[in-house]
């Protein structure tokens, strides 16, 4: 929602810019062509060459003004504060502004169809709308200059050639935002508590993008997110730093972008909906990298080489068959079967284990904790196993998606923010013999159906043990222990089987007796949800045991049965036998 609100924010000072030509305020300097540059306008000295620009400075003035200029000057050693724009160009080649501060401006610069401009050792704070707004222009710089509190640092809109280096940005909503913009480059800056440091997107359908830009050697810290790329293409992030922040890069649909020689430090990254993108050289530390996206091409068409996380390599695999893996820091399985990760031991990732579009692959004997996002992520997958894991600490522990055949069997999963398991629009899965706690939800269902849950350890989860909402159908829930969850368990679904035909689930919080001995109490324990749901045959213990009596019993009233019909029969004949003996 904030990305939306930043966007939006920006959208509006392109398409409605705040500042006018036909202001008459008198603290306005006007410069209106060449012949402008005079005494009474600031100019000290100077004769609009190259080697001896016009100078410019000892205003006492709100704004300056410069259009339809080509002549070389220079603006220099001005404060500027309180106002709708500082310093406004419009069609002007030649201009630098240096040693300038501007405070508490609607824009603080505003540069409308320029070339060679030159912005450098100038303050910019506390801008409402931007603090250097950028159209249509080329063949810009800016360099050595600070950005604090402005709500847009920078705004570069349709601009080709533009370079903005060795400047600093403090406390801005946005750093630098790229729209519409190519062949640009932005080296060597430090952006700091920023909710953004970098947003590169396109905002208009079927315009020329915001392609082949480069973003090299910077230094990102303690932003929301580092640099975010939408809708772009071609473009390069080489060899920055990114330092605390939630989302070091998020790229969506962000295709052929190139991710080389960059260092992340708690500062995941995202690729969302994209296809072709390269990551390599990177190292990752107490973070990595999250694929999102549910088309195939979203997973398979990277190229991800030669990069560390926590010291161990990222390992990728797409389009392969028949591999084994046993030391990884995080591993990303994409269209490949027979995949086998075993006795690996990951921690301190964004998501450990990722597997999609594959088949056949099997996951076991691992360790992973300490994973903010998900210990192991599967999506339309099938017929793989996910047996004897121990899992802690992460947002979700296991989470699938659009996934059948699965046999989830002996992991233990406990203490994550979300959910211990979460199963989504999947079906026909086996979730058998786990331990499941300490989490918000147990195991959490959504739109999932046909799947065999039973004997599982669900216990102490703070909100429910178990969840189906109102898509879930038909799933067979038995042999379970429900131990002091919150709520043990809600079923919103419907045509769910809370016991088999033998028994069903141990709950924590039901008091009732086992009047004959055979492991069953007495009555019907509720489950809470609009399905109305009922195990009709709760567990005294767990796990189950149910006495051989039981069957004993059943057997033995057969044999009964079966007597007592001979005997019957037997009275009939010899009855039938007299009855003829009397005619």
């Amino acid at each position: 929602m904030k990305a939306i609100a930043v966007l939006a924010m920006l959208l509006i000072s392109v398409y409605f810019p705040t500042t006018t030509t036909e202001n008459t305020d008198e603290s306005i300097v006007k410069i209106i062509g060449d012949d402008s540059f005079t005494h009474q306008n600031g100019v000290v000295a100077g004769n609009g060459s190259a080697e001896n620009p016009y100078l410019i400075t000892n205003l006492s003035c709100k704004s300056i003004w410069v259009e339809n200029t080509t002549k070389h000057f220079v603006i220099f050693s001005l404060d500027l504060s309180d106002g709708s724009t500082g310093i406004f160009m419009k069609n002007v080649s030649n201009g630098r502004i240096f040693n300038v501060s501007i405070r508490n401006y609607s824009y603080g610069i505003y540069i409308d169809g320029c070339k060679n401009i030159i912005i450098e050792n100038s303050s910019i704070e506390e801008c409402g709308i931007n603090g250097i707004y950028i159209h249509s222009s080329n063949n810009l710089t800016v360099k050595y200059s600070e950005f604090s509190e402005d709500n847009s640092a920078i705004t570069l809109y349709n601009g080709i050639s533009i370079s903005i280096r060795n400047s600093y940005f403090n406390n801005c909503t946005v750093g630098m935002a790229i729209l519409q913009s190519k062949n640009n480059i932005f080296a060597e800056n430090t952006f700091i508590h920023c909710d953004e440091a970098v947003t590169m997107a396109e905002v208009e359908e079927h315009a020329s993008g915001v392609d082949e830009n480069v973003v090299l050697d910077n230094t990102i810290k303690s932003c929301s997110v580092g640099i975010r790329i939408s809708d772009s293409l071609y473009n390069n992030v080489l060899s920055n730093d990114f330092v605390e922040c939630s989302w070091g890069i998020y790229i969506a649909h962000g295709d052929s972008t190139k991710i080389i020689g960059n260092n992340f430090t708690d500062s995941e990254m995202i690729i969302s909906s994209s296809t072709g993108i390269w990551i390599m050289r990177n190292n990752f530390r107490g973070c990595g990298v999250e694929i999102i996206g549910n088309r195939e091409d979203n997973w398979n068409t990277h190229k991800i080489e030669d990069n560390l996380i926590n010291g161990k390599p990222l390992v990728y695999i797409t389009n392969s068959s028949s591999v084994s893996i046993t030391r990884a820091g995080e591993i990303i399985v994409a269209s490949s079967m027979d995949i086998v990760v075993d006795r690996v031991e990951i921690q301190n990732t964004s998501v450990a284990i990722s597997i999609a579009f594959s088949e056949n692959c099997t996951i076991k004997n691992s360790v992973i904790g300490n994973c903010p996002k998900n210990g192991i992520f599967i999506l339309k997958s099938k017929n793989s196993a996910i047996s004897r894991n121990y899992i802690r600490n992460c947002g979700k522990g296991l989470d699938i998606h659009y996934s059948s055949s699965l046999d989830i069997t002996k992991n233990i999963i406990y203490s994550c923010n979300r959910y211990a398991l979460c199963l989504d629009s999947s079906r026909k899965n086996c979730i058998e013999s786990n331990t499941l706690a300490l989490s918000l939800y147990g195991i959490y269902m959504s739109d999932s159906s046909l799947n065999k849950i039973y004997n599982n350890s669900i216990y102490q989860n703070g909100i429910y043990g178990m969840y189906l909402d109102g898509e879930c159908k038909r799933n067979e829930i038995y042999g379970n222990f429900f131990f002091e969850n919150a709520i043990q368990a809600r079923d919103d679904g419907s045509f769910n089987k809370w016991n088999s035909s033998e028994f069903g689930n141990f709950w924590s919080d039901y008091n009732s007796y086992d009047i004959d001995g055979d492991g069953i109490l007495s009555g019907i324990y509720r489950i809470e949800g609009d399905a109305g749901a009922v195990d009709y045959l709760p567990l005294t213990n767990f796990p189950p045991t149910i006495k051989e009596k039981s069957a004993n019993n059943f057997i033995f009233l057969l044999a009964l049965c079966f007597i007592a019909i001979i005997v019957v029969c037997s009275a009939v004949l010899k009855w039938r036998e007299r009855l003829q003996k009397s005619f």
